[in-house]
């Protein structure tokens, strides 16, 4: 924005340039990612043009590149790559470029090997963010009050 002025004698006109920039539509968003533990998972957004001023957060935190956490830019591409992820890494990922802010979703399981009385393998799975719980003994599920 800004002001033009010309003269040419006593003529003294004057013009105000205003510069509006191109909205930003979302080309595909976020989405959620579910991993078991020590996995790796992927968040990318394409958004309509480049913004060279970005951020990552996590559960309302500013993310930092690091060993285990992997931010990239491919032209109109945003990519965040959490690597070896925890159940305290559950929550909210939400990409910020200007005003797009959309958000989604990490959910971590967890999955454990036990070994029954008689020397029966069998694999409990608890995913925290919806409460399941659930036995199988080789392919046969149980219910909660059967295991």
């Amino acid at each position: 924005m800004g002001t033009i002025k010309f003269e040419c004698g006593p003529v003294r006109p004057t013009a105000t340039l205003i510069v509006k920039a191109q909205p930003i539509e979302v080309i595909r968003g976020l989405q959620d990612q579910e991993v078991f533990e020590s996995e790796s998972a992927q968040f990318f957004i394409e958004i309509s043009r480049v913004i060279e001023e970005f951020h990552w957060f996590k559960k309302g935190h500013l993310l930092e590149p690091g060993e285990d956490v992997i931010v990239s830019r491919d032209d109109r591409t945003y990519n965040l790559e959490l690597r070896n992820c925890q159940i305290s890494d559950m929550g909210t990922i939400r990409f910020e470029a200007g005003p797009v802010k959309p958000t989604a979703t990490l959910i971590v399981k967890g999955s454990t090997m036990y070994r029954a009385a008689r020397k029966k393998r069998f694999q409990c799975e608890l995913v925290l963010s919806s409460l399941r719980f659930q036995c199988k003994v080789g392919e046969i599920a149980f219910s909660m009050n059967q295991c």
